[in-house]
């Protein structure tokens, strides 16, 4: 099952080491591995990016664009067409899960062609199963005509990892949301319109920090929990989610 995209482009081993060459043994590694070596996380980091490797099942159109129940139907609708699929012998594809301030991408391991690349306000929700540490899944608008998909990956025990770097780069993005309505304020005077009032402005940077504390709030819970699992605590903890106002 193969994630709709655009052209296909290459990003992989390759675009955390575009200078060097890579040995047959390093993508025979690279290639089978369930996480990235400390060396490449190191490159990654480097590159501003928060890089996983996970298997893609699928996705499903959803008609709301957040919600628990929304997520959770979905994973239950791409995990049953997943398991009558492994039946007949499809293999999940293996992908490269990178997070940056800006996108999302998605590219196959083997290939190194990209399927997704999603601007990060593009996507409006994303969560983990209740049940485990290892399915999570995101809602996002490929096309803002278009309606909402619901897409769905299995990680090695590290879904709590993606919510947090996913928060992280919600929350970024809301600072900088705040920072470009700030410095286009004189340019929507020059034609013609009026720039929003002292107060309007006060009142919008207002909301944007109370949402970036919520995140920030949420993105700490996350770690801790992480820590207390990696322990062998137990941590009741309520599910991480993260929305964010889908952009019009």
């Amino acid at each position: 099952d193969r994630a709709p995209g655009k052209t296909p482009q290459k990003n992989c081993l390759f675009a955390v080491f575009p200078s060097k060459g890579v040995s047959v043994m390093s993508m025979r590694l690279f290639k089978s591995a369930d996480r990235p070596s400390a060396a490449i996380q190191r490159a990654a980091a480097a590159n501003g990016l928060s890089l996983f490797y996970v298997k893609y099942l699928g996705h499903v159109e959803v008609h709301e664009s957040k919600g628990n129940v929304v997520v959770d139907y979905a994973i239950h609708q791409v995990r049953t067409e997943h398991k009558a699929k492994k039946k007949e012998g499809f293999r999940s594809t293996k992908v490269e899960f990178s997070i940056t301030n800006n996108d999302i991408k998605v590219a196959n391991r083997l290939s190194g062609e990209l399927y997704l690349n999603i601007p990060i306000k593009q996507v409006s929700f994303c969560q983990d199963e209740s049940k485990g540490n290892d399915i999570f899944a995101f809602i996002a608008k490929l096309d803002l005509r278009e309606s909402s998909k619901c897409f769905v990956f299995k990680s090695d025990n590290q879904a709590a990892e993606v919510m947090t770097a996913l928060g992280n780069a919600f929350a970024k993005a809301t600072i900088n949301k705040a920072m470009e309505s700030k410095g286009r304020a004189p340019a929507a005077s020059a034609w013609g319109s009026a720039p929003p009032s002292a107060d309007s402005k006060e009142r919008e940077l207002a909301e944007m920090r109370r949402q970036l504390q919520m995140q920030q709030q949420e993105a700490d819970r996350l770690r801790r929990q992480l820590e207390a699992k990696e322990r062998g605590e137990a941590s009741p903890q309520p599910r991480p989610q993260y929305q964010q106002q889908q952009q019009q």
